[in-house]
């Protein structure tokens, strides 16, 4: 099964099952469980990251997650984005896909934040390509 892990209105993550922890006070650790009922959080695809459930109890400021059942394409898809804009690590360097698919999702695509630097920056730097050139028109005209 196939899953999309929701965050802050973004997709952060596909899992292609998941992994349930539960939070332990006495030992201040999570640990890992069997089933959804006892958990308090999944943790990332790569293992880096914890998302607690929705209902569970705030642990060192994690962020809330929730997760959908997806089919394979959308898995592929979604996985390819997320690869794409720096959230997720590919283990094998393939070329990308030129083809789009509309996935269907409501959610955006969570994007690194060295990425969002880049887009911005890009904006910034095509508006100042334009003055640039309103001004030339009127100094050489």
């Amino acid at each position: 099964m196939y899953y999309k892990i929701v965050s802050g209105g973004q997709i952060v993550d596909v899992c292609d099952g998941l992994n349930f922890v539960r939070w332990q006070k006495k030992n201040s650790l999570f640990l890992a469980c069997s089933n959804e009922a006892e958990a308090g959080g999944i943790i990332s695809s790569d293992g880096s990251t914890i998302y607690l459930l929705e209902g569970a109890e705030q642990v060192n400021d994690l962020a809330y997650a929730h997760y959908a059942e997806i089919d394979e394409d959308t898995y592929n898809s979604l996985r390819e984005q997320l690869i794409e804009n720096g959230i997720l690590e590919d283990p094998k360097v393939e070329p990308p896909s030129t083809e789009e698919e509309n996935t269907g999702t409501h959610e955006p695509v969570a994007k690194s934040e060295e990425r969002q630097l880049i887009e911005n920056l890009q904006a910034q730097v095509d508006m100042l390509t334009e003055c640039i050139l309103e001004m030339s028109e009127h100094v050489y005209a």
